[in-house]
C-alpha cells in the first residue's frame, strides 16, 4: 500500500484492535538498521523504549525517517483511515525503538523480525483498529517509511495474537491475507517444522518509501477443496440464455469452478425465496443485467471475474462503484432502492450501498465496502447461499464495536491467470453472544445464522444504531510458483445478488445440449513412489524433508495436449485429543508449459501422462499423520480439462 505525502499521507491500517494484556506492551515497535553484507551475525547495539510521543521526533542514530520526524498521532489522523481518537491511543502507547547494526532478530509482542541484509526503517503494530472497524480478524501491520534497494527482512508470525478462536493455529491451516502487496516489495510464505509461519520481506532494484502492508489469518476446511467442475460445466453455465434478440455467447474465461448456483433464500423471512425488486427507477438499467454482461447473462462467478460487480482492493479508495454513482445522481442516499424480499419494504436497501461515501455515508473519507439494510434488534438473519462457515465471532473493534459476523465461504473459482478465488458472503452487525453456527460447519440456504444487535455497551451489542450489513469478499490466493501468499478485494454485494438471482431466472436447464471438446479419457491412475534420497516407497514420511512422488495416468488418447496443471491437498491426521482431523492446506502446486523453475513436473509419454509432485510433511508431536488427499486438475490445449484424486499414506 502506497502511503503518499498528501491528504493520504499514510493509508496503513494499522491493524486490528487485539489486547495484549500488560499495560506496559508497546504500542508499536521501530526498527532503524543497517546490515552489511555478508552479514555477520551480531545483536542489537541499542534497544530502548519511549513512552512519550514528544520524544518521538529525531529518534534513532540509523537513518532519519518521516516516520520519525512527524508527531504519530499526526501521522495516523491525516490518514483519514483512523479516528482522531485511535490514532491518539497508538500514539500515547509506548514505542519500542531498536538500533540494529548487525544480522540480529528482534521481538514485538512474540513476532520475531530478523534483519538479514541492507538499510532502512521499519515499524510492527497490531495495536490500532482501522476508523470503520469492519476488519475480518486480528491484523498485524508493517510499516516501511524507507527501505532501500535489495534489503532483505523476515517475519515469524505470533499466531495466537492472529487467531481467530484465541489459540494458537498450525500454520498449515492458514492462509496469510495481505490487504495489497506494493509491487516494489516481494513477499514469500513458508511454514517452519514447528508450524510457525514465515513472510520474507525483499527489496529488489528500487527502494520501498512510505508502504505499509496489514494481513490477517484465512481458515481454509477440507470442504472448500472443490469438487471442481471444468470445461464441460462452464461452457453450459456461462452460455446462459440471453436477453431476446440476442446472440448467445458460449465463452468460459475462467479455467474452473466448484460455485454451482441455488435459488437464493430471504435474508429476512426463513421461508421465503430472494427477490429482488428495484424502488428507484433511476437503477433499473444497471440492475437488469445489461450494462453488466450486454450479450449474455453470466454465472457470476465470471463476472467476477470480468469485472463486471464493481471492485475495491483492500484501502485503496476506487472508483468502479456503478450503483453508488447511479445514486448519487438520483439524491436518494437514504432512500429505499431496492428489496430482496420483493415488494416488501420492510428490510429494504437504502442509499449505504457498495462504494458510498460522505456525504451519502458518514465516516470521513470511507468507502463502505458492502450493502446495509433496515433492520430491528432480535431480527433473525438467513444464509442465502449455501457454503462453509469460515468464521462466526465478534469482529474486532475499539472506537467503533460492530458486532458479531459471520462469514460463509460459498466456494472457489480458478481464474485465467491460475489465481484460486474464494468467495465469501459476510453477515455483519449481529448479536455477537448470539451467533448460531461455528466455524467449519456447513450450511445451507435459509439456515439461521444469528440476530441483528441492539445498539448499548456491553459485550454482546454494537455501538451504533442497528441495521443489517451484507458484503462479498474474494480472497485470491496466488500460486506457489509466484509468492504463496494472498491478497482480497470487495465486490459490489447487492449487484452480485442481483447477478445470481438473474443468472438462475435465465440459466439453462440440467439437460440443456453442451458439445464441449473433450479430454482423453482417463482409464485409470497409479501412485509409483516416492522417492526420499536412497529410500524409496509409497509413503510419505513426517519430518524425513520433500519427497518426489511420482503418478502415472493411463489415457486414451485423442490429440489433446496438456498445458496447465493445479494440485491442491488436505492432510488427515489424529489430534492429541484423539480425534481424527482433516484440513485443507492453503497453497497450491501449479505446472504449465511456461513455467519451467517448477518442481511440479508433467510428461506425456505415449498414451500415459507421468506427474512429479515434490511433497513433504512436517513431523509434529502432537498429531499422528495418517494420509494426504492430492486433488489434481489437468488443463489441455483444447480447452477441456479432468480430475484425478490420490490418497498418499503419511507415516
Amino acid at each position: 500500500m502506497k502511503v503518499s505525502a498528501l491528504g493520504r499521507f499514510l493509508l496503513l491500517a494499522l491493524a486490528a484492535l487485539h489486547s495484549t494484556g500488560a499495560a506496559q506492551d508497546p504500542g508499536m515497535m521501530l526498527v532503524n538498521f543497517s546490515v552489511p553484507e555478508p552479514t555477520p551475525v551480531g545483536r542489537v547495539a541499542r534497544s530502548r523504549i519511549v513512552t512519550s510521543v514528544t520524544r518521538w521526533q529525531g529518534l534513532g542514530a540509523q537513518p532519519a525517517t518521516r516516520l520519525q520526524r512527524t508527531n504519530v498521532s499526526a501521522y495516523l489522523a491525516r490518514s483519514g483511515i483512523f479516528s482522531a481518537a485511535t490514532a491518539d491511543a497508538v500514539a500515547a502507547a509506548p514505542i519500542d525503538v531498536k538500533d540494529v547494526v548487525t544480522a540480529s532478530t528482534v521481538t514485538y509482542l512474540g513476532h520475531r523480525v530478523s534483519l538479514r541484509r541492507g538499510r532502512g526503517s521499519i515499524a510492527l503494530t497490531n495495536q490500532a483498529v482501522t476508523q470503520n472497524g469492519f476488519d475480518s480478524a486480528p491484523k498485524l501491520t508493517v510499516l516501511m517509511p524507507q527501505l532501500e534497494r535489495r534489503s532483505q527482512f523476515s517475519l515469524e508470525v505470533n499466531s495466537a495474537l492472529l487467531g481467530t478462536d484465541g489459540s494458537a493455529p498450525a500454520g498449515d491451516d492458514y492462509r496469510v491475507v495481505f490487504d495489497q502487496i506494493p509491487a516494489d516489495l516481494q513477499v514469500s510464505k513458508t511454514v517452519t517444522e514447528d508450524g510457525k509461519i514465515l513472510l520474507d520481506f525483499t527489496t529488489g532494484d528500487a527502494a520501498v518509501t512510505d508502504q505499509a502492508v496489514s494481513f490477517e489469518l484465512y481458515r481454509t476446511f477440507p470442504s472448500l477443496n472443490p469438487t471442481l467442475y471444468g470445461e464441460d460445466y462452464l461452457r453450459h453455465a456461462y452460455g446462459a440464455a440471453a436477453p431476446p434478440g440476442t446472440p448467445t455467447e458460449r465463452r468460459a474465461t475462467i479455467q474452473s469452478s466448484s460455485l454451482r448456483w441455488t435459488p437464493m433464500s430471504s435474508l429476512f423471512n426463513k421461508n421465503r425465496a430472494a427477490t429482488v425488486a428495484l424502488n428507484r427507477p433511476p437503477l433499473k438499467a444497471i440492475f437488469a443485467g445489461f450494462k453488466l454482461a450486454p450479450a449474455v447473462f453470466k454465472d457470476p462467478a465470471q463476472a467476477i471475474s470480468d469485472g463486471d460487480l464493481g471492485r475495491k482492493n483492500g484501502y485503496t479508495r476506487s472508483e468502479d462503484t456503478p450503483l453508488y454513482r447511479a445514486i448519487q445522481s438520483t439524491g436518494s442516499c437514504l432512500q429505499n432502492i431496492v428489496s430482496l424480499d420483493g415488494a416488501d419494504l420492510t428490510h429494504a436497501a437504502h442509499g449505504w450501498v457498495f462504494g458510498a461515501s460522505p456525504t451519502c455515508y458518514d465516516i470521513k473519507d470511507w468507502q463502505h465496502e458492502g450493502t446495509d439494510f433496515r433492520a430491528q434488534p432480535g431480527q433473525p438473519i438467513y444464509a442465502m447461499l449455501p457454503g462453509v462457515v469460515n468464521a462466526a465471532r465478534p469482529l474486532p473493534g475499539g472506537t467503533v464495536r460492530p458486532g458479531g459476523a459471520v462469514e460463509v465461504t460459498l466456494g472457489r473459482f480458478t481464474d485465467s491467470g491460475g489465481y484460486a478465488n474464494d468467495v465469501v458472503m459476510r453477515y455483519l452487525h449481529l448479536n455477537a453472544c448470539q451467533l448460531q453456527v461455528q466455524a467449519g460447519q456447513t450450511v445451507r440456504a435459509g439456515q439461521l445464522l444469528g440476530y441483528i444487535s441492539s445498539r448499548g455497551t456491553g459485550p454482546c451489542t454494537i455501538s451504533f444504531g442497528p441495521h443489517f450489513h451484507l458484503d462479498v469478499k474474494v480472497i485470491r490466493s496466488r500460486p506457489a510458483a509466484h509468492t504463496n501468499v494472498s491478497d482480497y478485494y470487495f465486490v459490489d454485494s447487492l449487484l452480485f445478488v442481483n447477478q445470481v438471482y438473474r443468472y438462475l431466472q435465465n440459466a439453462p436447464t440440467a439437460d440443456a445440449p453442451v458439445t464441449p471438446d473433450r479430454a482423453p479419457t482417463f482409464t485409470g491412475w497409479t501412485l509409483e513412489r516416492c522417492v526420499r534420497g536412497s529410500q524409496a516407497g509409497p509413503v510419505l514420511r513426517a519430518g524425513a524433508g520433500v519427497h518426489r512422488c511420482d503418478i502415472t495416468i493411463d489415457t486414451v488418447p485423442n490429440g489433446a495436449r496438456p498445458v496447465r496443471a493445479e494440485f491442491s491437498y488436505e492432510l488427515s491426521y489424529t489430534g492429541a485429543d484423539g480425534r481424527p482431523v482433516r484440513i485443507a492446506l492453503p497453497d497450491m502446486d501449479v505446472w504449465d508449459t511456461h513455467t519451467s523453475s517448477s518442481a511440479l513436473r508433467l510428461m506425456a509419454q505415449g498414451a500415459q501422462l507421468r506427474i512429479t509432485l515434490p511433497l513433504s510433511v512436517r513431523k509434529r508431536p502432537d498429531r499422528v499423520y495418517t494420509e494426504l488427499l492430492v486433488i489434481g486438475r489437468l488443463y489441455f490445449d483444447n480447452r477441456a480439462s479432468k480430475t484425478i484424486t490420490q490418497v498418499i499414506k503419511v507415516q
